[in-house]
């Protein structure tokens, strides 16, 4: 069994890719917390205004 030699500049280019897909998992996190968050306003919001439709037509 032969072990490969792993050169060094491998290694960092990999931590260097691996650091960008980090950040751009944490952005696209934030970015989903806050199309939910919007989400949930305009739905909150839809859902109030169809109440007071509702209410409006008694």
């Amino acid at each position: 069994m032969t072990v490969p030699i792993i050169p060094l500049n491998v290694k960092t280019r990999t931590n260097q890719t691996w650091a960008g897909s980090r950040s751009t998992s944490m952005l696209l996190s934030q970015m989903e917390e806050w199309v939910s968050g919007l989400l949930q306003g305009t739905t909150r919001a839809l859902w109030w205004a169809a109440v007071g439709a509702l209410k409006n037509r008694r």
